[in-house]
């Protein structure tokens, strides 16, 4: 028996998976202030620098007031209310320290994509054996079935 192709309906289910819902909660020493409007985003990682973005905000605001906001934290949440991450404020420090990189060559640039690409076509080749083996398993499913069933007559 031969593998199946993914049907094309499921493939355009996916494309149109409606838009992720993500909270962020800022907490402190004196608990979390719960965000319960959200803001639909396309992926997680746009979540992550839109809470990155606001926390600096916060962080400026803080110091003119003469507040340490390195306690303070974002924690992000999914609609199930699941904490997808914690973004601790004193982060924003961290990645300050690294804010001056010197320009990046042609050659750097080069590398990225060569390297880009040879890890592109390492993840198709392991999808690939992925499903390679799902077939495999799909047929020898099939074959137990079958044997199973010529017993139980």
């Amino acid at each position: 028996m031969a593998c199946k192709k993914f049907p094309t309906s499921v493939r355009r289910r996916s494309k149109e998976a409606p838009i992720p819902q993500y909270f962020f909660d800022h907490c402190d020493e004196r608990g979390c202030d719960r965000d319960n409007d959200g803001l639909e985003l396309p992926d997680f990682e746009t979540a992550y620098l839109e809470a990155h973005h606001a926390a600096t905000d916060i962080w400026v605001e803080a110091l003119k007031e003469r507040r340490n906001p390195s306690r303070e934290r974002f924690e992000i949440r999914d609609t199930q209310g699941n904490i997808l991450l914690v973004l601790p404020f004193s982060e924003i420090t961290e990645t300050a320290q690294g804010t001056r990189r010197p320009p990046v060559t042609f050659a750097a640039l080069q590398k990225y994509l060569d390297r880009s690409q040879s890890l592109q076509s390492e993840v198709s080749g392991q999808i690939a054996t992925a499903r390679l083996r799902l077939c495999e398993t799909r047929e020898t499913l099939d074959r137990l079935e079958a044997i199973i069933a010529v017993r139980g007559r």
